[in-house]
């Protein structure tokens, strides 16, 4: 939020001149990012898990917090993601399963840690976008398609019908290509350097 969308009154206080419907869209890009912040932190705990550094009681206990962080942050997400931005919510939720401790981690075989490490670069790019979107939406661009959790059972059955629409004619799979063609733009303002830190 700038300094132009807060003015100073008289006792002192800051008053945010946003309207509530831009507040709610700012914190929602914010609960967006903080979700990224988090896989960050839990990349760094996979890189260590898979070293030869001694592990102690405080990691173990840093990666329950963090896993558990994240479970929580992915059921905030999906109140207000629109359900045609994936950030891999079931991808996550099965690495999580996966994910028991770090001594759990160490102890993998080979092979299994290189799939893991995949699938978190696979979720981290899938994030990354909704990263930028969420930040996109909150500009002013107006996404109509509402989060995974709004949808009820006549919502699906709309969209069961809508099934055979082709693909130039359906308004979902055309605000999804713009929205994925304009998010690079907010993404490199927005995250700055996207290169995987470590790698």
């Amino acid at each position: 939020m700038s300094d132009a969308q807060k003015t100073e009154p008289a006792k002192g206080k800051v008053k945010d001149k946003r309207s509530k419907h831009q507040i709610r869209l700012d914190k929602e890009a914010e609960e967006a990012k903080r979700m990224w912040d988090l896989w960050m932190k839990y990349k760094n705990l996979i890189l260590f898990a898979f070293s030869d550094k001694p592990i102690t009681q405080q990691h173990e206990k840093m990666f329950l917090e963090v896993t558990g962080e994240l479970q929580k942050q992915q059921r905030i997400l999906l109140k207000f993601v629109p359900r045609d931005i994936d950030f891999g919510a079931e991808s996550i939720t099965k690495l999580m399963k996966s994910s028991v401790s770090i001594a759990h981690l160490r102890d993998l075989p080979e092979s299994d840690k290189k799939n893991l490490y995949t699938n978190w670069h696979n979720i981290y790019i899938h994030m990354t976008r909704m990263v930028g979107a969420m930040r996109f939406i909150a500009e002013g661009y107006v996404h109509k398609v509402k989060a995974k959790a709004e949808v009820d059972i006549r919502g699906m059955k709309k969209a069961t019908k809508g099934a055979g629409v082709p693909p130039h004619k359906n308004p979902t799979v055309i605000t999804l290509v713009i929205v994925v063609g304009f998010v690079l733009v907010f993404l490199l303002s927005y995250l700055g350097v996207l290169t995987i830190p470590g790698m």
